[in-house]
């Protein structure tokens, strides 16, 4: 996984910062929301990938030979030594950003929600 920030950080990022220093409406919020969950489709079809990269590594030792015992490898010791692979760590960090993803769109919509309501009690 790539070590700089993924579009849906640096435009949620960028919102932020708009919103500390001007009033939003409710539409510009819903425009975000759909563009988030436009990143979390991806994101998330990135993570199925992900999986099945890692799933293939837990397979790969899990039908290798333990070279200190000379016999089959056990499933959680396989595990343990997927888990330190750079499959591993792609698989994870995905399934933080589908996480973050999923906390991001339901913030908006709580936002959205008093931003409407704000609006309505104005006028």
């Amino acid at each position: 996984m790539e070590e700089t920030k993924l579009d849906y950080l640096v435009e949620y990022e960028a919102f932020v910062n708009t919103f500390k220093k001007t009033e939003v409406s409710g539409e510009e919020v819903g425009e975000l929301i759909a563009r988030m969950v436009n990143h979390y489709a991806t994101i998330n079809l990135r993570l199925v990938s992900a999986l099945r990269d890692y799933s293939r590594v837990v397979r790969e030792l899990q039908n290798s030979t333990d070279e200190k015992t000379g016999k089959p490898m056990s499933s959680a010791k396989a595990e343990a030594l997927a888990a330190a692979t750079s499959e591993a760590h792609t698989y994870n960090t995905m399934k933080a950003h589908v996480q973050n993803l999923q906390e991001i769109v339901n913030g908006l919509k709580s936002l959205q929600k008093g931003v409407m309501f704000e609006y309505s009690s104005s006028v």
